[in-house]
């Protein structure tokens, strides 16, 4: 069989774009890229060189975790890598950390001297320490590989918990938790750790008697814990449906309150090498709870269930390596490497085949594949040959419109629609006598 060779509309049509006049296709520019290194310290040793630095300013960014100072006056988080103070009403954000490292996911520590946060700046990620203006970063943990997400503080301020380990800020290798893997907040006296895991559980462990026992129970889930400043309500969020809520616990009663609905959408049902959701804080009064959902960071409000936006602005600076150019010609067609749904006839000597959502017929000798119509804006699937091999039927799909069947003589000649109402048709086959057709179909409106 010789090379099928395609010429797709779509790179026609950025041929196309890409002759347009630079006046019609530019928006005025958000940003400036200048030349210049990074700032570097000696705990950073990634390989890259930094040459370029981009500046812009935002007021929103994604995947905001949130810390709040013991005094109730500045929020923690992390934009873009790395790490920015922010005062509890809003305004101009401060950078404390950055570079071409990943610094993310920063917490105070009780007495709000320090901050610890996960950083990849070794080279894998692990946890760290730093003053509280970011300066004299030290790593605690030595983890040989995997992610690391979320540390938290003991109360007393003397260990930093991270991936089911204990690091005292004196240094060492850390002792097991028993807590378990997943998310841990402690209570304030430091007794209790409630720990929220995949499996939709919030579990208390007693580190004191070291008992045990489930604290909430969620089927779609139990993420990111909290524990209220008293020590009496836990916050989490879980999944309704397709959204995220945020929730609220007393712990005395039991009783639970939907305080926010649709926030961030959680990644409990993926891959989420940071964590399921970004870090919520609690106000120190406890009235209301920091979480950041649809790119801004806003207070939600546990008695009224209001959202209240606390606005940002951060000055970024993201530092570049060097700027790679590379020259690949676009041609206007391609050899096409693989096919789907390949359907040989009864006799073995043609085939029917799908390659980039399109029908084609060939002889197995050898030969140019022939497509069987000249539909653009149609996915076809699905081929099948009757018994006696004159005949293709196949199937149709088309987002705007549903699908249909069609059969095409094995010449390409004769292509007429079988079917007389849309639906989502699949995988057709012929009786053996060739009189009857039999396939798959259900609605087409919710695979849109």
């Amino acid at each position: 069989m010789s090379a099928l060779r395609l010429v797709p509309s779509a790179v026609a049509a950025l041929l196309v774009a890409a002759g347009a006049p630079l006046s019609a296709q530019a928006p005025p520019r958000e940003y400036t890229v200048v030349a210049g290194p990074g700032p570097r310290d000696p705990t950073n040793v990634l390989p890259l060189t930094t040459t370029r630095i981009a500046r812009f300013t935002t007021d929103e960014g994604t995947w905001l975790s949130l810390s709040l100072s013991p005094d109730g006056r500045t929020i923690l988080f992390d934009l873009l890598g790395d790490l920015y103070t922010l005062p509890v009403t809003g305004g101009q954000a401060t950078r404390l950390m950055g570079g071409n490292q990943l610094d993310v996911q920063p917490t105070w520590s009780p007495d709000g001297r320090r901050i610890a946060f996960v950083s990849d700046r070794s080279g894998s990620d692990q946890v760290w320490v730093a003053n509280a203006d970011g300066s004299n970063p030290v790593r605690l943990s030595q983890f040989p590989t995997g992610a690391v997400s979320y540390p938290v503080w003991t109360p007393d301020g003397e260990y930093v918990l991270a991936r089911e380990r204990l690091f005292h800020l004196a240094g060492g290798a850390g002792v097991a938790a028993p807590f378990g893997a997943g998310v841990t907040s402690f209570s304030p006296d430091g007794r209790r750790a409630y720990t929220s895991a995949r499996n939709g559980l919030i579990t208390m462990y007693d580190r004191t008697t070291g008992a045990r026992h489930a604290v909430v129970s969620a089927p779609s889930g139990a993420m990111q814990v909290t524990v209220s400043p008293d020590g009496t309500k836990l916050a989490y969020f879980t999944r309704h449906d397709t959204r995220t809520d945020l929730m609220v616990r007393d712990l005395a009663s039991g009783d639970e309150t939907l305080v926010r609905q649709d926030v961030q959408h959680d990644a409990g049902q993926r891959s989420s090498g940071y964590g399921v959701m970004p870090n919520p804080a609690w106000l120190r009064d406890g009235s209301a709870i920091l979480t950041s959902y649809g790119g801004k960071i806003w207070r939600v409000s546990v008695a009224s269930w209001q959202a209240t936006l606390i606005p940002f602005s951060a000055d970024v600076e993201q530092y570049l390596g060097p700027l790679s150019l590379f020259q690949y010609p676009i041609t206007d067609s391609f050899a096409v490497r693989q096919i789907r749904d390949p359907a040989p006839s009864p006799d073995a000597t043609r085939l029917a085949f799908t390659a980039l959502d399109k029908l084609y017929l060939t002889n197995l000798s050898g030969g140019t594949p022939r497509r069987v119509t000249t539909a653009s804006q149609v996915v076809e699937h699905s081929p099948t040959w009757s018994p006696d091999g004159k005949v293709v039927v196949f199937a149709t799909w088309t987002d705007e419109a549903g699908g249909e069947l069609y059969r095409v003589g094995a010449d390409g000649s004769g292509l007429r629609k079988l079917t007389t109402a849309p639906s989502f048709y699949v995988r057709p086959i012929f009786s053996r006598d060739g009189s009857r057709l039999v396939f798959g179909m259900g609605p087409w409106v919710p695979r849109r």
